[in-house]
């Protein structure tokens, strides 16, 4: 038996695959690969046999956002870079990116290049930026991890916490250093990193930018350089919604691409709208069935979200008068035509949710989506159901899109100080120096097998049901988390 499969069937995890009976699969094709080989192989530039390309507005469409936050040299680079290939991490939440997860799936996604030493390497991360300022990942701030839980630093203050990311406005000199003081620091290396921060967000090339996810394009980009200072990756986070929306101008004017049909064909669209209904990432039963949707449960939305004048985000639902269909929600009346829907994107009174983004940039433009526990589940399901739902049409479909894959999850660094070790976030990174040609070379030669142990122990604890705990099972798996042999950094 090989350590990756002795690993995979160890019962301490199996309260783990039977939460996620996906999961076993995702590792299996990666047996005996190093972590090297699985960024090289997984998410790397190589030419593939029969391989999609990433469209040409899809190219032109990032390749603009990255001038606007990051100028034309990076503008450049993207560009070279999606000629060679069409793999975008896309498990990120959009901000200034701290999660330990989030931040390490960055340079496992270009591990081979990174290790190498190529200077520029471009790493896409197409980040969420649907999700509130006072989101798990904190965009309306910081987050440290010094006992393993977080410590927040706030950029916006708490009236903003409600707001969309994709609404939320540019920080001003003023409001940087009006709330730093506000600030409760509680180690050295905590405050170096802030420091790092701040001076990247009162740069002039920052505070020159019209919108504060145009500055976290600019920040997480000089972070990522300084971070990896041995190669200097271009790193370009760019919001998904905002990439898909400029898209969709085009591709809901044509009546045959595929968007056009799913939303606007009756027969397609009512067997979407009814086979998605519970999944992941698309709409509750509820929304479905057309019923009022209050803002704040988790009902999702149906293909759009509205917005209000405080930039809040609000569920649409589809509904029928006098023979007229309408997207209605809090604030929104809206045609469902496609002129009345591109008009409503161009004023940014919607958005794209997560259904229409990814089928417009997988289907429609090419793009390989690579993400975390939940994506690489939720994506394929809808890719699956749109192929079987145009196939009993007898609809065409554009080419099959790749396979989705892991790419957050790993857990490659971990930070020490003297109060304990817990993973690396990126204002630990940014403290430690972040991380050289030497270490990059160690991770990129480390079997799976070797760093897995702690990302599933950790996963274990945050997703599974406490009803499904067996008797000491914490203490075991925090035991089997110990069998990792990644690298730490010591911190004060």
């Amino acid at each position: 038996m090989t350590p990756l499969t002795a690993l995979m069937e160890n019962p301490l995890f199996k309260p783990l695959w039977d939460a996620f009976p996906y999961l076993p699969a995702c590792f299996s094709r990666w047996e005996g690969m190093t972590l090297g080989d699985i960024a090289a192989s997984t998410y790397g530039t190589a030419d593939r046999p029969g391989r999609m390309a990433a469209s040409a507005e899809a190219i032109d469409c990032m390749a603009a956002l990255t001038a606007r936050s990051l100028g034309p040299e990076a503008e450049a680079a993207l560009r070279t870079s999606f000629s060679r290939s069409n793999a975008v991490l896309s498990a990120n939440l959009h901000g200034i990116d701290c999660l330990p997860e989030m931040v390490q799936a960055v340079h496992f996604f270009g591990l081979d290049r990174l290790a190498s030493g190529e200077r520029g390497t471009v790493i896409p991360v197409l980040s969420c930026g649907g999700i509130s300022l006072q989101s798990s990942a904190y965009p309306r701030g910081m987050l440290a991890f010094p006992e393993g839980q977080p410590i927040r630093f706030p950029l916006f203050r708490s009236a903003w916490q409600d707001t969309v990311e994709l609404n939320a406005p540019a920080l001003t000199e003023r409001d940087v250093r009006a709330i730093r003081p506000l600030w409760h620091v509680s180690h050295p290396y905590i405050q170096q990193g802030l420091d790092t921060v701040v001076r990247h967000m009162l740069a002039p090339e920052t505070l020159a930018l019209e919108r504060f996810g145009e500055q976290a394009t600019g920040v997480n980009a000089r972070l990522c350089a300084e971070r990896f200072s041995d190669s200097r990756p271009v790193v370009v986070y760019l919001e998904l919604e905002e990439v898909a929306r400029a898209l969709l101008f085009r591709d809901l004017e044509r009546s045959d691409s595929l968007l056009h049909r799913a939303l606007f064909v009756p027969h397609l669209r009512e067997s979407l709208v009814r086979r998605l209904a519970g999944v992941r990432g698309c709409w509750s039963p509820k929304a479905a069935a057309g019923q009022a949707l209050p803002r704040t449960e988790s009902n999702g939305t149906v293909f759009f979200w509205g917005t209000d004048e405080r930039g809040r985000r609000h569920p649409l639902r589809l509904t029928s008068s006098q023979g007229e269909l309408r997207l209605e929600g809090t604030g929104v009346r809206l045609p469902f035509t496609p002129e009345a829907v591109v008009e409503a994107l161009r004023d940014r009174l919607v958005y794209p949710g997560l259904f229409v983004s990814y089928m417009t940039l997988v289907f429609e433009h090419g793009l390989r989506c690579y993400g975390g526990i939940f994506l690489v589940n939720y994506l394929p399901t809808m890719i699956r159901h749109v192929c079987e739902t145009f196939a009993e049409r007898k609809e065409p479909l554009p080419p099959l899109p790749a396979e989705t894959a892991l790419a957050a999850f790993a857990v490659t660094v971990r930070a020490r100080t003297s109060r304990g070790l817990f993973p690396a976030g990126m204002l630990e990174m940014a403290a430690a120096g972040g991380l050289d040609r030497t270490q990059l070379q160690f991770l990129a030669n480390l079997p799976l097998e070797d760093v897995l142990p702690f990302s599933l122990a950790e996963w274990c604890l945050q997703y599974v049901p406490e009803q499904h705990r067996p008797p000491e099972w914490e203490t075991a798996l925090r035991d089997a988390a110990e069998h990792w042999k990644g690298i730490t950094l010591e911190l004060a």
